[in-house]
């Protein structure tokens, strides 16, 4: 049985190469964005019954000012968008 796993595993990551490259790849089936918030200022939850999918988002904001903000969402800021 672990054959058949195995090979089907080849054919996903075959078919996967052909459209995405090796970083996103990695990315998807080695996650680093996992895990928990205890204390999050914010939180999201989407669930779609139909499929029985339900993804869930926490965020953590800086504690002071613009801290923390990519450069792009500091000049939004700035700029009052």
């Amino acid at each position: 049985m672990g054959t058949d796993f195995d090979e089907l595993e080849e054919l996903v990551l075959a078919d996967m190469r052909s459209t995405y490259t090796e970083t996103t790849i990695d990315h998807a089936m080695n996650p680093r964005n996992v895990g928990s918030i205890a204390d999050a200022d914010d939180f999201a939850m989407v669930i779609e019954l139909a499929r029985g999918k339900a993804v869930a988002a926490g965020s953590k904001h800086p504690e002071e000012g613009n801290q923390g903000l990519s450069s792009l969402q500091k000049r939004a800021l700035e700029e009052g968008l």
